[in-house]
């Protein structure tokens, strides 16, 4: 194609109805077969988009030209490309287009909702699921809206894309957006394993583990964790290293445990390792003292790559053998809760303020108790809850309050009745939402926004 019938194709294009599908950025990088085949694009490829406008073509052509690309003729070509798609009226070229815009160039977030809406519109499930996301969280100038999440989600769901599936349930487990039910969402999440979700096998998988009749069904939950672990979801083999250990659903296999245990710390699951520590404990007790120096060992490491709950298993090793506890451990242990507690482990907390209302291993501090055990409890550490509610009766730390002190009381039998699971994982909540900083998203929403990036065009 020759300078003038190149500047004849502009004048055409912006004449035509479809103008604005091609923004300035398009039109800037328009291009000719001969110099999508120069660009190293295979030539039958070349033709097919640019001589036939075949859309298929166009959408291969775009994605190569902007695949990792930090060359400025490239980027704008690749993004032409996707134009003359759009303009051919290709909903899948507006979705995967979006998408780019979303994850590498934050000026066009409102195109990149646009071109999702549009072609969400148009019936792209992915587009839709995309959108279900952005609704969930808000995002820019889309505002938080679980329905509308819900809505788009259920149509993408319907059209058997899988991660709408798997986010379905997560709905009805979490009722966002929809009433909670526990069978609906076992059923949806069932759908999105059959269709090969290994996230979903994750999140099915706590559920079997966790629920009561007639969902539980451990033999069932290491069976899911087991498919999560073949395709490297975080926290599968570590619930299967604490599924071994404990022999939860299986016959208890301490190598296997170990196995999938250093598996997953080697793959960076942080919590492997404190659980791997939690384990020799409760295996091996605390009486040998070889033992116990390997297992604070452990707990040293995990302290120190971030899990703030093994200073508390470092502490219980110091104080579980009360009689041949000295002194100079019991500091230790009193050392390690403080440093847990001010690294944000509940459990440290409530440790750390029964101690100081006990008076037992350190001097009796009813401020330092009162502050420690409500920490514990907004953590929602429910033993703490019990320390709380006598401090509130015997006026220690706080005025005197009785109603408080029974209300306590009350939620804390309220909460006894279930065990605290010892172990630290990775339950399934990678859609569970808060708001700003508290805000966990799913996996996908943390590939889009969380990872974005300008592409530094050259």
């Amino acid at each position: 194609m020759t300078r003038f019938s190149r500047v004849i194709f502009f004048a055409a294009l912006l004449a035509s109805s479809g103008a604005s599908a091609l923004s300035q950025d398009m039109l800037y990088g328009l291009f000719s077969r001969d110099d999508c085949v120069r660009d190293g694009i295979p030539a039958d490829l070349c033709t097919r988009g640019l001589h036939e406008m075949d859309r298929d073509a166009l959408r291969k052509i775009g994605a190569i030209y902007l695949k990792d690309t930090t060359d400025r003729s490239r980027y704008f070509r690749g993004i032409t490309a996707y134009g003359l798609a759009i303009r051919n009226h290709d909903p899948l070229a507006e979705t995967e287009l979006a998408l780019y815009y979303l994850r590498n160039v934050s000026e066009k977030h409102d195109e990149a909702v646009r071109l999702l809406h549009l072609a969400a519109l148009n019936g792209v499930p992915e587009a839709q699921y995309y959108l279900a996301l952005l609704y969930m969280v808000g995002d820019g100038d889309i505002k938080q809206d679980f329905l509308v999440s819900y809505s788009w989600a259920m149509r993408a769901a319907e059209k058997g894309f899988s991660p709408a599936v798997s986010f379905i349930g997560y709905c009805y487990l979490s009722g966002t957006g929809v009433v909670n039910s526990l069978g609906d969402s076992v059923r949806w999440y069932t759908k999105a394993v059959e269709m090969g979700d290994p996230d979903a096998a994750y999140a099915l998988g706590w559920i079997k583990l966790v629920s009561n009749a007639p969902f539980f069904d451990p033999d069932e939950a290491l069976r899911l964790f087991k498919i999560s672990s073949r395709a490297g979801i975080p926290g599968a083999d570590n619930a299967i290293g604490v599924m071994y250990g404990e022999g939860i659903g299986t016959e208890r296999d301490l190598r296997l445990s170990d196995y999938y245990f250093e598996k997953a710390i080697k793959s960076g699951d942080k919590a492997a390792l404190l659980n791997q520590g939690i384990r020799n404990v409760r295996v091996e007790g605390i009486s040998d003292p070889v033992k116990n120096e390997r297992n604070i060992t452990v707990f040293i490491r995990a302290f120190e790559s971030g899990e703030a709950d093994a200073a508390a298993g470092i502490a219980g090793i110091y104080l579980g053998d009360r009689e041949s506890s000295g002194q100079t451990q019991i500091l230790e242990a009193v050392d390690w809760l403080r440093k847990g507690a001010e690294m944000g482990s509940a459990v440290s907390m409530y440790l750390l303020g029964r101690s100081y209302a006990e008076g037992k291993y350190i001097p009796k501090s009813c401020h330092d108790a009162f502050t420690w055990s409500s920490r514990a409890v907004d953590y929602q550490y429910y033993p703490a809850e019990r320390v709380l509610s006598g401090l509130y009766e015997n006026g220690c730390g706080a005025p005197r309050d009785n109603e408080m002190a029974r209300a306590l009381m009350d939620r804390y039998e309220r909460h006894a009745t279930h065990e605290i699971f010892p172990y630290k994982v990775l339950f399934y909540r990678p859609q569970f939402f808060g708001t700003g900083a508290d805000t966990v998203a799913p996996g996908h929403y943390h590939e889009l926004f969380t990872g974005r990036r300008d592409i530094p065009l050259e």
